[in-house]
């Protein structure tokens, strides 16, 4: 289930940042759908997930806020749109 792995990805990286002693100015939410279900290798695909939300936590300069979504491509099958 992908909205598990999202949530256990943002709950490492908000470990990650508090042991790091940096308070936590990005909100992190996920909005996946609790149905959406995605045939992938779940090791590669957390690697993803978490530089993705990384990558996005630390391009925010003050406080903001990082969500993660997922759909299904209307033009292309099998395809995820993160």
């Amino acid at each position: 289930n992908l909205r598990r792995l999202v949530d256990e990805v943002l709950k490492d990286l908000r470990n990650h940042f508090t042991a790091r002693g940096q308070r936590e100015r990005v909100e992190l939410s996920n909005g996946v759908d609790a149905a959406f279900e995605l045939d992938a290798p779940r090791d590669l695909l957390t690697i993803a997930l978490t530089n993705l939300v990384k990558n996005a936590i630390e391009a925010v300069e003050e406080s903001g806020f990082v969500s993660v979504v997922a759909e299904e491509s209307a033009t292309e099958e099998d395809t995820l749109v993160l």
